[in-house]
């Protein structure tokens, strides 16, 4: 729950001025269709264009810097196979996360 004068607004303002500035945020997700459904053309267009409310209407409105979301394709249709591989690719999509994440803060500590 995002409180107003507790994350944003009064003290704290928007976006970049509000009190989760500096912090990251990433959206861990699955859908109920296919990658296909979410590209241009697809039934639900493109990813980006699908979650741009939640992304900038909520998580950058109070300071989120936001990374590219992490989403699995209707996992309800996956055989065992094809799971194990989906939920190996979200780990190692938050791998990828926290080694840039480190990498980021040795950066800035040396700056």
């Amino acid at each position: 729950v995002f409180v107003m004068g507790a994350v944003f607004g009064g003290e704290h303002g928007l976006f970049d001025d509000a009190a989760l500035s500096g912090r990251d945020a990433v959206l861990l997700m699955t859908t109920g269709g296919p990658e296909a459904a979410f590209n241009p053309g697809g039934a639900f267009g493109p990813m980006d264009d699908f979650v741009f409310h939640i992304r900038r209407g909520m998580l950058e409105f109070v300071g989120y810097r936001v990374l590219d979301p992490v989403v699995t394709y209707g996992p309800a249709r996956l055989d065992a196979h094809e799971r194990d591989a989906a939920l190996r690719s979200v780990h190692q999509s938050f791998v990828k996360i926290a080694e840039d994440l480190d990498r980021r803060g040795a950066r800035a500590a040396h700056a």
